[in-house]
């Protein structure tokens, strides 16, 4: 009862936010509105069970757009960008949003559809695909076209393809697509060179181990994670019930704790700027690297980067992360922040240079 409620009153601030919206279309228009406020679901219990979707694809117009292909249990590729690793977790957030969406009919004129945003050349479609789809596509299961997002941002104009009308949902499939933020490369791409699927439950890494090829960044060097036993009254205080090691050779050191901390987390986070053919690779410097890192991870086999120190034609730098087989390009800044000096490491610095990067 309480869901029902909370959809009447998000559909409630739809329809006071329509009828605000629609003091600036045609008198006309207004007048001949044909809103049937009945709640329903986008997509029936029948349908849902029917479509079993192990892929989605999303165009706009008559672009081919983007397939996103569940290659095994929940990881997704995407066949047109090099196979590239896709975000999981915005996939599933898109197709839930669709597939458990509730809402109603607002309208079935095909004359005021631009006035929801269909039947523009942006106008998108997002479809589910069944477990016979090919990276090529096919097995279309169930489409839709997204319109206009609701006046209070939470839902959506949305229509099925199957049938004219015009649909309010509660729910907003924009969200998880990230357009303003993915602006100027296709969305649901895993954004991180080391993607969220690596490596898996834990991302718990106990070891990790830096191999510079270039005696001009210094000491190659690795760092381990520790569990201590400390006190509740410690505990109380916030201090870590861990703490870090640096090994330099055969030295073995405590670490700083605050740039062991971020440094371990970045590598998580650090951003591409581009992805690059894997076809490419032998042509990119991999042989004669510049650095490697190496992840032991708590549970897993080790993960392994590989940095080049050939240049691409716009300055940036080539890396691979051998384990997803995902070659990428990262600006200096980047490069610098993932596989950093070893000085950072020493106890008495005191600059944190990737929080930044968490901030924006």
């Amino acid at each position: 009862m309480s869901r029902l409620i909370t959809i009447w009153v998000v559909l409630a601030g739809v329809a006071v936010g329509m009828s605000l919206w629609e003091r600036n279309l045609g008198e006309g228009e207004v007048a001949s509105r044909d809103v049937q406020f009945r709640i329903g679901r986008l997509i029936r219990a029948a349908e849902r069970e029917a479509i079993d979707a192990t892929a989605v694809s999303i165009r706009t117009g008559e672009n081919a757009g983007f397939l996103y292909l569940e290659v095994e249990d929940g990881v997704y590729r995407c066949p047109a960008i090099f196979n590239a690793i896709a975000d999981a977790d915005s996939i599933q957030a898109l197709m839930n949003s669709l597939l458990n969406a509730e809402g109603v009919v607002v309208s079935r004129d095909p004359e005021k559809a631009k006035s929801y945003g269909f039947d523009l050349p942006g106008t998108m479609t997002v479809a589910l695909h069944g477990p016979d789809v090919t990276p090529d596509g096919g097995d279309e299961r169930f489409a839709v076209e997204l319109g206009r997002i609701t006046p209070d941002g939470k839902g959506c104009y949305v229509r099925r393809h199957d049938d004219a009308g015009v649909w309010v949902i509660e729910s907003n499939p924009y969200a998880p697509l990230a357009l303003e933020k993915n602006r100027g490369r296709p969305p649901l791409l895993d954004p991180s060179v080391i993607p969220r699927i690596w490596p898996g439950e834990s991302r718990r890494i106990d070891r990790q181990e830096v191999t510079f090829f270039d005696s001009e960044r210094g000491a190659s060097y690795a760092i381990s994670i520790h569990d201590i036993e400390i006190t509740e009254e410690e505990m109380r205080k916030g201090k870590s019930p861990y703490e870090w090691h640096l090994h330099v050779g055969d030295a073995e050191t405590v670490a700083n704790h605050g740039s062991a901390v971020m440094w371990s987390s970045f590598i998580f986070f650090a951003p591409w700027s581009k992805i690059i053919d894997p076809s490419v690779i032998d042509r990119l410097g991999f042989d004669d690297p510049w650095a490697r890192v190496v992840l032991q991870p708590a549970i897993g086999e080790p993960g392994e980067l590989i940095l080049s120190k050939r240049p691409l034609d716009d300055g940036s730098w080539p890396i691979r992360f051998v384990n997803t087989n995902g070659v990428y390009s990262i600006p200096t800044a980047v490069r610098d922040l993932l596989v950093p000096r070893v000085d950072v490491f020493d106890e008495s610095y005191t600059e944190d240079p990737w929080r930044p990067y968490f901030q924006r």
